[in-house]
């Protein structure tokens, strides 16, 4: 079976979004909130009021699992690259 190339796109799409979650599931408690509400489309100000943090911390919890999401995913990338 030979697959298209926008199958192929969706594809790797889905796989590298079932591995963003699972990996948004390994972040600390706190971090995962965060980002789970950011990827439902919460602004940082809204994410902040609604869990009572500073938009400070919501900002570096961010950066931060931007970061250690960015490294577990990019061993993922390359080998779809191959």
């Amino acid at each position: 079976m030979e697959f298209s190339d926008e199958i192929f796109a969706i594809t790797v799409r889905d796989e590298l979004l079932r591995q963003l979650y699972c990996y948004i599931k390994e972040l600390p408690d706190g971090a995962r909130e965060i980002m789970e509400l950011s990827v439902l489309g919460l602004s940082g100000p809204e994410i902040a009021e609604k869990l009572g943090i500073t938009i400070h911390t919501v900002k570096t919890q961010k950066n931060r699992s931007f970061k250690y999401l960015r490294e577990k995913l990019k061993d993922s990338v390359l080998l779809f690259l191959i």
